[in-house]
């Protein structure tokens, strides 16, 4: 985390709570799931367009903190365009370093979402738009 921080997050993740990418609902999409929180009732829709095994789009919509918003939005930039195996790898490697894995394979902004891990409670937001995605990726 080269940027500076403010308020505990950063100016990456500030930014795209502020300005995030990818929200929206999406109509007829190829696949969907819901992620909800009952600890602080952060809920998010994650939503797939398909070309072949491929994520032509990938959106998000709901009403959710500031860090799982960001983390909505970073993860959308971060899977579009992989294929399903590829996203669902992606996936599986943020999950396991927000539990104290290896940031090696994941990309910068994602690898941002990281100073989540040293709060439970807040690692539970930053994974809720993924475990949202993976559930989309499976049904």
């Amino acid at each position: 985390m080269t940027e500076r921080w403010r308020g505990g997050y950063s100016d990456a993740i500030m930014d795209h709570c502020r300005n995030p990418r990818n929200r929206e609902a999406m109509a007829e999409p190829d696949g969907a799931a819901r992620g909800y929180n009952p600890h602080c009732g952060d809920e998010i829709t994650v939503y797939l367009r398909l070309e072949g095994d491929r994520l032509a789009a990938v959106r998000f919509a709901g009403e959710a903190c500031a860090l799982a918003t960001a983390s909505a939005s970073i993860m959308c930039g971060a899977v579009e365009g992989l294929s399903l195996r590829a996203a669902a790898a992606v996936t599986a490697a943020f999950l396991a370093f927000l539990e104290g894995g290896a940031p090696e394979s994941l990309p910068a902004d994602v690898r941002e979402l990281g100073a989540a891990r040293r709060y439970p409670g807040r690692a539970r937001c930053a994974a809720l738009p993924w475990l949202a995605l993976r559930s989309a990726i499976e049904g």
